[in-house]
């Protein structure tokens, strides 16, 4: 009971070679997909779409999304996106960005 609690509530979510390798043709209605904001990939369009790519260092997924930028999103740094995989088009249109933080924090020394 609790292996299937703990099941259900599991986020997982696709690298880019994971997508191309079982989805490459399929269209998916909602797909999670992590990995790292290519450097030099974000561009801001002039209807406020922001473009960018997602790498595993492997495959790369182009990614379209309009709405709010979590403020640890940056070029390099792992992301999580939520959206529709448009294959035909080789794009996940994004609904959510999850930006991650450094695995690294270490909190400040207390005073």
């Amino acid at each position: 009971m609790i292996l299937a609690a703990f099941r259900d509530n599991m986020m997982y979510f696709l690298s880019p070679s994971d997508l191309y390798s079982k989805h490459r043709s399929n269209t998916l209605q909602t797909v999670r997909l992590g990995g790292l904001v290519q450097k030099g990939s974000v561009i801001r369009d002039k209807n406020d779409k922001l473009l960018f790519v997602v790498t595993d260092q492997v495959q790369k997924v182009n990614v379209e999304y309009t709405g709010f930028i979590p403020s640890l999103f940056r070029e390099g740094k792992g992301v999580v996106v939520i959206g529709q995989w448009i294959a035909q088009n080789n794009l996940l249109k994004a609904t959510k960005i999850l930006a991650k933080h450094d695995e690294n924090y270490t909190p400040p020394e207390p005073a």
